[in-house]
């Protein structure tokens, strides 16, 4: 089962960047988006006082963390903030290593779409 606050955090998340999803690392149902060879984790936040943990993975040939935040209150850091930033970043040094291929615009919806005459 998946905390509240996860799902709440999953939601936002989703709102601003597609990609995130649940995801289980480490025996915890974590907020997670894969970026080419790195990983953006978010855990915690199921017991109270709510505090997440921010672990940024690369794959490299084996995972390791190469950034973290931890005990973030979300009282006093905006975490959907935050994992946005952090999620661009990776996703520019992913595609400039060549390593990640930024998806592709929808299509504009019919009413939106320009009629030559």
């Amino acid at each position: 089962m998946v905390p509240k606050t996860k799902r709440l955090l999953l939601y936002h998340l989703q709102e601003q960047q597609p990609g995130w999803c649940i995801r289980t690392v480490d025996s915890e149902k974590c907020v997670y988006r894969a970026i080419g060879p790195y990983g953006v984790e978010i855990s915690g936040g199921s017991r109270q006082p709510a505090r997440f943990h921010i672990y940024v993975w690369k794959k490299d040939p084996t995972f390791s963390v190469i950034e973290r935040h931890t005990d973030l209150d979300p009282r006093r850091t905006d975490i959907v903030a935050l994992a946005t930033e952090i999620a661009d970043r990776y996703v520019q040094r992913a595609v400039t290593e060549g390593a990640y291929i930024l998806p592709l615009a929808p299509p504009p919806s019919e009413d939106e779409q320009e009629i030559p005459f």
